[in-house]
């Protein structure tokens, strides 16, 4: 008999987008997970379309958990778990889960679709009657054989199955996932000791082992349903490996192929903590006890007592599930409405010339907001020739009051790629109208130009782009896709083609030399000039430049920066005519004026999008 570790998506906080979720997979499946236990809001995709097309580019399984007479959403937003106490309605809505499951499970008619070994169901009411639970019970015998996978019922409080006696007398023999923490909690106590409590073990356990194709593990005690760690909870852990070893072996001498074990330690107030980072390692402990007791090894040693951290770190894929487009832009706005108010020295560059890399050190401060921060962010380019990332990076997020360190954004660079996009989003917005908005050309085709054409698409409705890169592969990449996501790029041969007839031209490359040297039109012209943000890089040549400080205006994010880091640190004689985006972002388009934009970034926007994530959470 094989194990199979089971991943509970209770207190995970659920990717946005399909490549969070592939992600967050991916690391379960190298963690050792065979498969991922889900609710309706997870694995519908009604509810998250990016779920199930990410989970079958794993080999995890999916383990549905189904709540009868629930699993759907209210008017106002709330999650509807149970809502009836009538037997009909419990059977209604368990018929209808499981057709809905059955639309993609993977069967020989349907190759091509899930996989789903078993089925977890909370079923039932904890005010039924022993005639009524019959009743339940004894119905669902007539239509689960119809379906294709395994179902059981799991021992969980609010439903019949709420304690060990309304278990033991029903009379209908019913497959058990057995979370044994609920029925400790339930009768305040482990059945060791007292209270004739070997009917516990001779008599309940007997029944159940021989019923019981799952286990949820989780620890509980007399006052809950779980232990927060630490060796005063010793005697908990052994008892509740006592019981799984009696259904292990049961297991084992039914011949059955797999054994489900879901650890599931759960969400405040389950913990007395909120830290999903905290609740992640300590299910990762109960996997690694799991594995350890099944193979009759030495188990891990007990954790110490889970007590939150003082400095939070937070993983890409929370980070990501709160940084929404909306928010980069509304970060953004923020950072250039407080600039007056707000403190962003020049940023700190160490060079390392041979990995023709650089690591650029951040502070920023908006006044009157909680907290201030720190960027600490990297590009190597030599990363690309050994398969690694270009650029990574972490955001230090301290409390404004007392300067203690609050958390660490662990979000590879993404942050920092969405409020620039979000500051070119800003400026596309303010200094173009909406009828110049036919056609965007966008020079250089990686990461933060794929992002850029997403967040123009999205939030000002751009339908028509064109690119340009010298690098003819992340081209393809990137036209194909965009075309997955419904936007059409159209990709041209040279930099001057791209340009041609477009009125928003935005520039993403780390050139040091001019890549765009002139333009046939630049009457209603505005171009974004966001790659130029150190010393030596370049996009926009002499005659570029010219025509804007000559006829035009050029803009710059903060004045110092753009001198020294920008498109502007090559016409040092036009600093008198360099104006600051602020005031370009509250006057607009004034006429058929020839606009530059130059955007270096500043700790200012790294400290707004950091804020706004740290009060989303």
């Amino acid at each position: 008999m094989e194990l199979r570790l089971v991943k509970s998506l209770w207190g995970v906080t659920p990717p946005s987008t399909f490549d969070g979720w592939i992600e967050l997979l991916t690391r379960y499946e190298s963690e050792g997970y065979h498969g991922i236990e889900a609710i309706t809001l997870t694995y519908l995709p009604e509810y998250d379309p990016n779920f199930l097309p990410a989970l079958k580019s794993t080999n995890l399984f999916l383990l549905p958990q189904i709540h009868t007479s629930g699993g759907y959403l209210k008017e106002d937003g709330n999650y509807v778990y149970s809502s009836s106490l009538k037997v009909d309605d419990h059977l209604t809505s368990l018929k209808d889960h499981l057709d809905k499951l059955n639309t993609f499970v993977k069967t020989g008619d349907n190759p091509t679709g899930v996989n789903i070994p078993i089925i977890n169901v909370h079923s039932g009411h904890d005010f039924w009657s022993k005639s009524e639970a019959t009743t339940f019970y004894k119905t669902t015998q007539t239509f689960l054989p119809l379906y294709p996978f395994k179902i059981v019922h799991e021992t969980h409080r609010q439903r019949y199955l709420f304690s060990p006696r309304n278990y033991y007398d029903l009379p209908i023999p019913i497959n058990i996932n057995a979370d044994l923490s609920h029925w400790a909690c339930v009768c305040e106590r482990l059945f060791n000791n007292e209270c004739n409590d070997e009917f516990f073990i001779n008599e309940v356990l007997e029944k159940l082992k021989g019923r019981c194709d799952m286990v949820h593990a989780r620890i509980g005690h007399g006052q809950g349903t779980q232990i927060y760690g630490g060796e005063e909870w010793k005697e908990e852990i052994e008892e509740h490996a006592k019981w799984w070893d009696i259904i292990w072996e049961s297991q084992r001498s039914r011949n059955l192929d797999f054994s489900y074990v879901t650890t599931e330690f759960g969400p405040h107030p389950y913990a007395q903590h909120t830290s999903e980072s905290l609740l992640d390692s300590t299910n990762t402990w109960m996997k690694n006890f799991i594995i350890s007791r099944f193979s009759k090894a030495s188990p891990p040693s007990i954790p110490p007592p889970l007590t939150p951290p003082s400095l939070l770190v937070i993983p890409p894929s929370l980070i990501r599930s709160k940084a929404t487009f909306s928010l980069a832009l509304s970060s953004a706005s923020l950072a250039f409405k407080s600039l007056n108010v707000s403190q962003s020295p020049l940023p700190l560059q160490l060079k390392f010339p041979e990995r023709l890399g650089e690591t650029c050190i951040k502070p920023g401060h908006i006044k009157d907001q909680p907290y201030f921060a720190v960027k600490v962010a990297s590009g190597f380019q030599k990363n690309k020739e050994e398969g690694y990332p270009t650029g990574s990076g972490v955001i230090m997020v301290f409390d404004a009051k007392t300067g203690t360190p609050k958390a660490v954004l662990d979000d590879k660079g993404y942050l920092t790629d969405l409020r620039t996009a979000g500051a070119v989003v800003l400026s596309a917005s303010a200094l173009t109208s909406s009828d110049e908005r036919t056609e965007c050309c966008v020079i250089g085709c990686g990461v933060m130009a794929s992002l850029i054409i997403e967040m123009l698409s999205s939030l000002l409705k751009i339908s028509s782009f064109k690119c340009w890169s010298r690098t003819s592969s992340n081209v393809i990449k990137m036209v194909d896709e965009l075309r997955d996501k419904g936007i059409n790029v159209t990709p041209s041969s040279t930099s001057s083609e791209a340009c041609r007839g477009c009125d928003l031209i935005i520039t993403t490359t780390c050139a040091t030399e001019p890549i765009i040297q002139g333009l046939e039109r630049y009457e209603n012209v505005t171009v974004i000039a966001m790659g130029s943000d150190t010393p030596g890089k370049r996009e926009l040549g002499d005659e570029v430049m010219s025509k804007a400080f000559e006829e035009g205006k050029v803009y710059g994010d903060v004045k110092g920066n753009v001198m020294k880091l920008g498109e502007c640190q090559y016409h040092s004689n036009n600093e008198g005519k360099v104006m600051e985006l602020k005031d370009g972002l509250e006057r607009g388009r004034e006429g058929g004026e020839f606009i530059v934009v130059d955007l270096t970034g500043t700790g200012v926007q790294d400290a707004a999008i950091a804020s706004m994530v740290m009060e989303a959470f």
